[in-house]
């Protein structure tokens, strides 16, 4: 039962390289993670440009949150109990959450106002 944020991690880390591929593969915007569900895609000024700004931001953080959970899963597993580890590697996924919140955020309203 340890293991179940790290589990979670990284599936959400996962998920969100999923929907980097398909931004770039499929040339559709992945709705879940970057807008609300009352946005509608539709209204988007230029979905390429939109894209092509706000998929390398899910890859970053679908990579930060993966390898959180991989560390997660790791400690774990191997009964590394260390304070320092959980807390360094919480803020770095803290740090990106904001990032990403704030620059999807902008892309939002230079897209989608």
């Amino acid at each position: 039962m340890d293991s179940i944020w790290g589990l979670i991690a990284l599936a959400c880390g996962l998920y969100c390289m999923a929907g980097y591929w398909k931004m770039i593969k499929k040339g559709e915007i992945f709705q879940s993670v970057l807008l609300p569900k009352e946005v509608n895609l539709k209204k988007c000024k230029d979905t390429k440009a939109y894209i092509k700004e706000a998929a390398p931001k899910v890859m970053i953080l679908g990579i930060v949150v993966t390898l959180w959970g991989i560390c997660d899963l790791a400690c774990t597993s191997l009964g590394v109990d260390n304070m320092a580890i959980f807390w360094g590697t919480f803020v770095i996924v803290m740090v990106v959450l904001v990032w990403f919140g704030i620059t999807t955020g902008k892309l939002r309203k230079k897209y989608f106002s």
